[in-house]
């Protein structure tokens, strides 16, 4: 592997996420070069667009408090 490519993992530990949140992206927006099928490497573009992509917190975004006050109250009604 030269040093203008990572691998999932890699990338995963530099944008701070899991690696099944890289392959998902990944294979949703077509980023990265499949060299086999266990491995797919990443350019740093793709890094940067994967970037763009991963959400910096972990957990479901719809909890979060631009839902609506409905939602929100539903939510916490079943907790």
């Amino acid at each position: 592997m030269d040093n203008d490519t990572l691998t999932t993992s890699q990338v995963a530990t530099e944008l701070g996420c899991s690696v099944r949140t890289v392959q998902r992206h990944a294979r949703a927006h077509s980023i990265g070069t499949r060299v086999t099928p266990q491995l797919t490497v990443f350019s740093r573009q793709d890094v940067e667009k994967l970037r763009e992509l991963v959400r910096p917190t972990p957990g479901n975004p719809l909890m979060g408090s631009s839902q609506p006050e409905t939602y929100r109250r539903t939510i916490s009604k079943k907790s």
